[in-house]
């Protein structure tokens, strides 16, 4: 009887996650059960997929003749869990882009308004000396100023919505400052090119037909 008794192996491995990580790791017992529960897990690289499951297939149709072959990808049901946030990412993808254009589109505007207000003052200071350079900083300034200003009040909200988000994950980044300064400096930058566009165009036009400009 006692030869007959089963060796019981307890082995202990590192928490890994195999549920969604909104939840924190539970505990987890993997045991050796005899009786078939139908399917297996295979691991195989995903360059030979077409090859290994070629070959499933071979194997389970020479021990299973009479058997329906069904099989299906562990990491595409992982993402299932995470659908609602592609679906948010793809949203927040197509609205940032309008909201660029349309920014780009409203500051093209402004600074065309503002250029051809000062029309006159362009030719002035270009018949008194003043370099492409120092115009287009004096145009650029004013609207630098303004994103500026809508950056300091657009990043704690954005800041904050990030933060709510990312509360519903037990497993989650920690937000950095750095992130902000980047969407800062792209904001900038993008402001910049914008009004420059202009400024620049204004700048390199003959004085005398901005001085005659009614």
């Amino acid at each position: 009887e006692e030869g007959n008794q089963e060796k019981t192996t307890i082995g202990v491995v590192k928490d890994f996650h195999f549920g969604s990580l909104r939840e924190p790791i539970k505990p987890l017992v993997i045991t050796k059960i005899q009786e078939a529960k139908g399917e297996i897990l295979v691991k195989f690289e995903k360059s030979r997929q077409r090859e290994a499951i070629v070959a499933l297939e071979k194997i389970y149709k020479t021990i299973m003749p009479d058997a329906v072959f069904t099989y299906n990808f562990l990491d595409e049901q992982n993402a299932k869990q995470y659908k609602q946030e592609q679906q948010w990412q793809k949203l927040v993808n197509i609205a940032t882009f309008l909201s660029l254009i349309i920014c780009c589109f409203g500051l093209l505007g402004m600074a065309r308004l503002s250029i051809n207000q000062r029309i006159k003052e362009i030719g002035v200071r270009k018949v008194l000396g003043a370099s492409v350079s120092q115009i287009l900083t004096m145009h650029t300034t004013n609207f630098l100023k303004l994103i500026v200003v809508a950056f300091v009040i657009a990043a704690p909200i954005a800041w904050w919505t990030a933060d709510y988000w990312l509360q519903n994950f037990a497993y989650r980044i920690e937000l950095s400052f750095w992130l902000l300064a980047f969407a800062g400096a792209v904001s900038l930058l993008i402001g910049t090119l914008t009004v420059s566009f202009l400024a620049v165009k204004a700048a390199n036009a003959s004085p005398v037909k901005s001085l005659r400009t009614e």
